[in-house]
C-alpha cells in the first residue's frame, strides 16, 4: 500500500508540475522608469525576496553561524525534483537550498561579518543606504590603528558581499541592484546594536539601532 500510496503521489506531483508550466509559474520583473532608481518588483516577488534577506541577515547578526544541514529527501522530493527539472521548472529544493556557489559567498559573507561585527558595534563602521558597510565617525576616542583596521574590515565584508549578491540575483533570477537595494531596506529593518543611514524628511542620516 505504501508504493502504492507513493506512486499515486508521483502522479499527483507531475500534474501538479505540468499545471504550474501550463499555468505560466515563472515571475516577470517589469522594469520602468529612470534607470539610474531603484528598480520596482512585483509585489508578492519583493515579500518573498524581503523574506529570504532577512533570515540571511538574521545569521548575520546572530550569535552564531553553522552550516545548514542537509535534509534527506524522500521518494516524493526526488520525483518532484526530477518532473520540475525534466520539464525546465527551476526546483524549489534548490531555491531553499542555494547552489554550492551561493552556499560559498555566503558563508564567505557570515565570516567577514563576523570579523567587522566589533567595529560595527563600536561606530567605526555603519550600514549604508546601499547595502554595504562604511567608515563612520561615531567611535570618540578610536585611535589611528582601529580606525585603520575598521576600514580594511569595512573592504572585506563588501568584497563578500558584493560576490553574494551576484550569486543570489542569479539564484532568485532578479538584477544585482534589485537584490542589493532589498539587501540594503533589510539591513535598516533588521541590523541591531549598530548605526545604520536612513531616510528621514527627504535627508539620510545615521541613526543607532
Amino acid at each position: 500500500m505504501k508504493v502504492i500510496r507513493e506512486l499515486c503521489g508521483f502522479g499527483c506531483v507531475a500534474v501538479i508540475a505540468i499545471s504550474l508550466v501550463a499555468g505560466g509559474c515563472t515571475h516577470e520583473v517589469k522594469v520602468v522608469g529612470d534607470k539610474d532608481k531603484p528598480i520596482p518588483i512585483n509585489a508578492e516577488i519583493e515579500v518573498h525576496i524581503y523574506q529570504h534577506a532577512a533570515s540571511v541577515v538574521d545569521e548575520m547578526y546572530g550569535e552564531e553561524y553553522e552550516e545548514p544541514e542537509e535534509i534527506p529527501m524522500s521518494f516524493l522530493d526526488h520525483a518532484l525534483r526530477f518532473v520540475i527539472d525534466a520539464i525546465g521548472v527551476q526546483s524549489a529544493y534548490a531555491a531553499e537550498t542555494g547552489s554550492p556557489n551561493w552556499q560559498e559567498a555566503k558563508r564567505t559573507m557570515v565570516e567577514a561579518q563576523r570579523k567587522a561585527m566589533p567595529y560595527l558595534k563600536r561606530g567605526l563602521l555603519g550600514e549604508n543606504r546601499n547595502g554595504y558597510v562604511e567608515p563612520i565617525d561615531k567611535a570618540p576616542g578610536a585611535d589611528s590603528a582601529e580606525i585603520k583596521a575598521a576600514a580594511k574590515a569595512a573592504d572585506e565584508v563588501n568584497a563578500a558581499r558584493k560576490t553574494f549578491y551576484a550569486a543570489d540575483a542569479e539564484q532568485q533570477g532578479l538584477s544585482i541592484r534589485q537584490i542589493q537595494s532589498v539587501y540594503a531596506k533589510t539591513y535598516r529593518d533588521k541590523a541591531t546594536g549598530v548605526w545604520v543611514e536612513v531616510e528621514r524628511n527627504g535627508q539620510w542620516v545615521w541613526e543607532k539601532r
